[in-house]
């Protein structure tokens, strides 16, 4: 596969499913591994386990701002 995303991690953290999916789809079609999570502490678990490439954080996500995380 010839795009920049193969083999890439990617951490989409929202709490709208719809949301996350409409990020997700292109993401996986072009070669991307996306896991969803949909509250702010599991983002922080997971950013914290490490290995993504890259992180898009919905900023207004449940429990809380993200302030509270760092």
């Amino acid at each position: 596969m010839n795009s920049i995303l193969h083999e890439a991690r990617i951490l989409v953290a929202d709490d709208q499913n719809d949301v996350a999916r409409t990020l997700s789809e292109p993401l996986r079609l072009r070669g991307a591994s996306v896991v969803h999570v949909t509250d702010g502490a599991q983002a922080l678990k997971e950013v914290r386990r490490g290995g993504y490439d890259l992180a898009l954080l919905d900023m207004k996500m449940p429990p809380g701002d993200w302030g509270v995380y760092g």
